[in-house]
């Protein structure tokens, strides 16, 4: 009996890790098709560095420090940086008004706003 169990447990972790895997792969795919579709249509801020193609916290940081260095260093001034992390900002928001901006100013509307609306 033991054995039989052991085996309807195993096939039963197997069909979790594969769904987890599809669903993880569908969230990647519809992560690079939304951001295929701000870039067309122009709606992503060129200041944007979050999800973005050879973007990153560490380019940013960059970008910023050096226009500090350039704003300050032929007027000999002090120039202050002050970086906060929103990381968890995001639990706060609220879903309403995100899927509501999705749907007014980006466009989307059907599936999309529905796939949106689950994920959430």
């Amino acid at each position: 009996m033991s054995i039989l169990l052991s085996s309807v447990v195993n096939d039963s972790i197997w069909v979790i890790c594969v769904q987890l895997t599809i669903f993880l792969q569908i969230e990647k795919l519809m992560q690079v098709m939304f951001q295929a579709f701000l870039d067309i249509i122009r709606l992503m801020p060129k200041a944007q560095s979050a999800y973005r193609k050879y973007h990153s916290t560490e380019t940013a940081t960059a970008r910023v420090y050096n226009d500090l260095l350039l704003a300050t260093a032929d007027r000999r001034q002090v120039a202050a940086l002050c970086l906060l992390d929103l990381s968890a900002a995001f639990d706060t928001l609220d879903h309403v008004l995100l899927l509501r901006r999705l749907e007014c100013r980006f466009g989307l509307r059907s599936g999309a706003l529905v796939w949106f609306r689950s994920y959430l």
